[in-house]
């Protein structure tokens, strides 16, 4: 929900796949699934401006597999590089 966006407790976020890796900067969340796939919902989506802001998780297109989200940068590894890390 884009107007919650302090909760007391953990809650499922709807429509994202199942992750390795949760996280927020400002008004943003960010995942990072199994596969490496970058998901982001919130306002201010900053790694995807076009977007503007998303109740549900949208996936954010990335040339290979996100490693790592800080802040508003993406580290992205190279095709196959998730596979190899979760194995």
């Amino acid at each position: 929900d884009v107007g919650d966006h302090v909760a007391a407790r953990p809650r499922v976020v709807p429509g994202l796949p199942p992750v390795r890796w949760i996280g927020a900067h400002g008004l943003t969340g960010y995942a990072i699934d199994t596969d490496g796939g970058l998901w982001a919902w919130g306002s201010r989506l900053v790694l995807d401006p076009a977007a503007g802001s998303a109740p549900v998780p949208i996936r954010i297109p990335l040339p290979g597999p996100a490693l790592a989200v800080s802040g508003t940068h993406a580290i992205v590894g190279a095709t196959g590089t998730a596979a190899r890390r979760s194995g």
